[in-house]
């Protein structure tokens, strides 16, 4: 099965909505991702996990610091960068130090949920750009009723990326039967899945 990268827009998408920013960090959770944690006036980039979300007072707690802070000691109020890699997407935000909590067993920082959290797109292979040309077509079957029809903009030994023209969103991970790709004279039917997909703004 061929691997479909939908691009229709920026690869950077900025997500201000503060309802929805917990659910684009959960994952960080419940994965047991790294953080890099980045902070003012020190060049050191620590790391960190994601321990809880507390939507009721927007704060998060995230571990101890790796390695260990010494020379600059952290202060209520300190302002700190956040960014981690999940599944491809780098996630980015700022905030700012409310508290530290301390155990027997641990010590945890209490951050401020971020207002906003930038989120960009990062590829995983090689990328070949086309170009926009006549040469290259993609026609995939949505269902029994709609025929989508596009551009094939570029390949990689993960997949290719289209720009395509049609009145329905597309998730991630979605698959498709039907779909054929004409390059030149040669074409390539194939089932597909949708690793990225994003509708461009109007």
């Amino acid at each position: 099965m061929l691997n479909w990268l939908l691009s229709k827009n920026k690869k950077t998408h900025l997500e201000n909505e503060k309802e929805s920013i917990p659910r684009f960090l959960e994952p960080f959770i419940r994965q047991i991702s790294a953080l890099h944690i980045h902070i003012n006036g020190d060049n050191t980039i620590y790391s960190s996990t994601l321990l809880n979300i507390n939507n009721e007072y927007n704060t998060l707690l995230i571990d101890e610091l790796i390695p260990s802070l010494e020379e600059i000691p952290l202060t209520i109020g300190q302002r700190l960068h956040v960014s981690g890699k999940l599944q491809g997407e780098v996630i980015e935000f700022d905030t700012q130090l409310i508290k530290i909590d301390t155990t027997d067993n641990y010590t945890g920082l209490r951050i401020q949920l971020p207002d906003s959290i930038k989120r960009t797109q990062r590829r995983q292979y090689h990328r070949v750009s086309l170009g926009i040309s006549e040469k290259t077509s993609l026609v995939m079957r949505v269902d029994d009723r709609q025929v989508v029809r596009g551009k094939v903009s570029d390949f990689s030994s993960g997949g290719f990326g289209a720009l395509v023209d049609m009145n329905r969103d597309i998730e991630r991970g979605s698959k498709y039967k039907d779909c054929t790709l004409k390059i030149d004279n040669e074409s390539i039917r194939n089932p597909i899945q949708i690793q990225y997909a994003k509708s461009e703004e109007t």
